[in-house]
């Protein structure tokens, strides 16, 4: 059985993690001085007796052996949500060895591992380049102790540890001589803008404005890496970066579209397959972006839905499609740029010339706010109900138009002038979002309730057309002659002219003929799913049959 297997359940938590780790050397003088907080968990764990030395040695055999048997416990110890909020999704050795390989071949003399976890990468230097110095970085004090552990195991000639918030970290902090040539190898933290705090965002806005590059607020915690990244490399340096595929098309990920063509020196990016789960716990297409800082002009290599065996031919330079600069500088997306590499994107009309295009509404809260009809007769609630389509496979099964149901589930609708004491089943039903459940959770005191006043009205979306926004497919789109609502799993379309139903009906069928063509516009995630963002779709061509119905003063 493999240690990794074997040791399972001697981890009963990360304390016990620890215990192991201070086993195998994390407590050592070696690798920089530790911090306080590191050395609080020394003192709990060196409160529990220490591991049999065969199951220490065991542990230290599979690490030289290239597995991650502390890595792996810490992981399984934290739940999806801890793992969510904190990017805790390592990366599997089919991708850190190809990326390591890569990285040796560019000869650094120190190669820095942001976000480094247990320290995968900067292991996997050391197991084949013992003489090349590695940093590891990481802001979780258990994973840092686990890496100093790895690499104690390991003992490369030089190495360093710090338990450290990447994006904080100044240029004196790197241990740089001279010219040295330094790599920045590894999986920036995956944490979705949603996940992160808002000082945390603050703090990347201001790593952004120093690479003097546009960010916002909704920055994912991954992307602000590449920002930091840009301000702590000089001239020459090469990084090669693993984490989701999603920046190539998003709008959040302009960052690092501007970063890689001005000033990170991108040269290359390998998509993996939309198949292939890449991270545990996380469903997302992983993508390899590699830069040398100071390239800026040179054309730009992008391979799409590559099979992690033919990773490492990719990163070599091999396959995908060379893309002009001044090529990915005008596209909307990068995915379907690659796609058309010489293609001139369309600047004629768009469907945001015709049509106003919003998601559908979010509810914080689908659990409280969507009932099945007998569920809200029962409540005393069903007269604020308002049919609504919550699912796409609605929207894709209409075939063009969508009618009321019976089985439709009903949203509430609540107008806001209504005093809710005048109504008791109401007030009694609201008073019930006002407590905590079973997990813990106040759907009052949700991020989407807290922007709204009070916190229980929607004013449900009802567009006359509705559009798929995560499918398996292109967007489908429907007419909505019932004035069904739709909640945040749709697009609505709101014509900016009047438009009677059968011209409405002759829209839908020109959109719906043309969404095959649409498809490489959307972000693509693990398992072929495509998002079409409502600045996304409202992009995209307008098919030539409905440009009679644009407004007289478009011009394009």
């Amino acid at each position: 059985m493999r240690i990794v297997e074997a040791s399972a359940a001697v981890f009963n938590d990360v304390v016990d993690v620890v215990r192991a780790a201070i086993d195998l050397g994390a407590k050592s003088r070696c690798g920089g001085r530790r911090t306080s907080g590191e050395n609080r968990l020394v003192r709990w764990a060196m409160l529990r007796p220490a591991l049999p030395r065969a199951i220490v040695e065991d542990l230290a055999s599979a690490i030289r052996a290239g597995e991650d048997p502390l890595g792996e416990a810490l992981q399984r110890l934290h739940d999806r949500s801890k793992r969510r909020s904190t990017g805790m999704f390592y990366t599997p050795t089919a991708l850190v060895e190809p990326m390591v390989t890569w990285m040796l071949e560019q000869h650094p003399e120190l190669v820095i591992d942001p976000g480094c976890g247990s320290g995968r990468f900067a292991a996997a230097v050391a197991r084949r380049s013992p003489g090349t110095a590695v940093l590891a970085i990481d802001k979780n004090p258990a994973a840092t102790l686990v890496a100093r552990a790895v690499l104690a195991t390991l003992a490369p000639e030089r190495w360093t540890v710090r338990h450290a918030d990447f994006l904080t970290m100044s240029r004196d902090m790197i241990p740089r001589t001279g010219q040295m040539r330094v790599g920045w190898l590894g999986n920036p933290p995956f944490v979705r803008h949603h996940e992160v705090s808002r000082r945390a965002k603050e703090r990347g806005l201001e790593v952004a404005l120093e690479t003097e590059h546009h960010s916002n607020l909704n920055a994912g915690l991954h992307l602000l890496f590449f920002a930091k990244t840009k301000t702590l490399a000089l001239g020459g340096d090469v990084g090669c970066y693993v984490t989701s595929a999603e920046w190539l098309d998003n709008r959040t990920g302009g960052l690092v579209r501007e970063l890689f063509l001005n000033g990170l020196g991108g040269t290359g990016v390998t998509v993996i397959e939309p198949k292939t789960f890449t991270f545990t716990a996380v469903k997302t297409t992983a993508a390899l972006t590699q830069f040398v800082i100071g390239q800026h002009d040179t054309p730009k290599r992008i391979a799409l839905g590559v099979p992690v065996a033919e990773v490492p031919r990719h990163l070599a330079g091999e396959g995908g499609v060379v893309i002009a600069r001044e090529r990915l500088e005008a596209a909307r997306g990068w995915t379907h740029a690659a796609r058309n590499p010489h293609a001139v994107d369309d600047h004629g009309p768009t469907i945001g010339d015709l049509f106003r295009v919003t998601r559908g509404t979010a509810t914080g809260s689908n659990e409280f706010f969507a009932l099945t009809p007998d569920r809200a007769k029962v409540l005393g609630v069903a007269k604020y109900g308002v049919p609504t389509v919550t699912r796409a496979e609605d929207i894709i099964a209409a075939n063009g138009v969508l009618w009321r149901r019976p089985d439709l589930k009903i949203v509430l609708n609540i107008p806001k002038t209504l005093r809710r004491q005048d109504d008791p089943a109401l007030d009694a039903y609201l008073k019930t979002g006002e407590r905590s459940d079973e997990q813990g959770l106040v759907v009052s005191a949700g991020s989407n309730a807290q922007k709204r006043n009070p916190w229980w009205v929607l004013n449900v979306a009802r567009p006359p057309i509705v559009a798929t926004y995560m499918a398996r497919r292109p967007p489908a789109f429907a007419r909505n002659p019932d004035q069904l609502g739709i909640l945040n799993i749709a697009i609505g379309l709101t014509p900016k002219v009047p438009m009677s139903e059968e011209q409405m009906r002759t829209a839908v069928d020109a959109l719906n003929a043309a969404a095959p063509t649409y498809e490489g516009h959307a972000v693509t995630y693990f398992g072929d799913l495509k998002k079409f963002e409502p600045r996304t779709l409202a992009s995209l061509p307008l098919p030539a049959s409905l440009c009679a119905f644009l407004p007289a003063t478009t011009t394009k």
